[in-house]
């Protein structure tokens, strides 16, 4: 990140932090939808665990914010930006 960027946010007042935090998040969901459509039910995907492991599985269902998926003895609910495509 730009230094120039850090200092113009150490400069905002409450209500232009505010304003930026709802962009963050605003892009943060297109992002999220962009990247749900390159999946669909009954792709393999992986994603890694927080202690690094990684889990292989089928997706199940593509619910409005996440994607379920079976990994043959859990089910997992994993934001589509933490997914990678295996094979189609």
């Amino acid at each position: 990140m730009k230094a120039s960027i850090i200092g113009e946010v150490m400069l905002m007042d409450n209500d232009d932090l505010n304003r930026l935090i709802e962009a963050i998040k605003s892009r943060r969901s297109i992002l999220s939808k962009e990247v749900k459509r390159n999946f669909r039910v009954g792709d393999t995907v992986s994603f890694t665990r927080k202690n690094g492991t990684v889990i292989e599985g089928t997706v199940r269902k593509i619910c409005r914010k996440n994607i379920q998926v079976n990994s043959g003895y859990s089910r997992w609910t994993v934001a589509p930006t933490l997914l990678t495509l295996v094979e189609r």
